[in-house]
């Protein structure tokens, strides 16, 4: 199976219980090994509304290649004001 059918199937999943923080995460990383970096930042961001008090989530949102320098600037600035 290529990944991209996995990512299909990830992505049919997701839509079908958008309240799994889970699936999202799962979603964003298969977009992350497949270089699809707004995908992943999305899915990620998903996630976040779900669960935004869960800091590897934050971390896997930061962790996005430029230009998300802007997102992780958003990202740490986000996290603090949880705090």
């Amino acid at each position: 199976m290529s990944c991209v059918s996995q990512v299909r199937q990830f992505e049919a999943a997701a839509a079908a219980a958008p309240a799994d923080a889970d699936l999202q995460v799962a979603l964003g990383v298969l977009h992350n090994l497949s270089r699809n970096f707004d995908g992943a930042e999305a899915a990620f961001r998903n996630a976040l509304a779900l669960r935004p008090g869960d800091y590897s989530l934050w971390n896997k949102l930061g962790a996005q290649p430029l230009p998300a320098l802007e997102t992780f600037v958003q990202t740490v600035v986000s996290y603090a004001s949880l705090h």
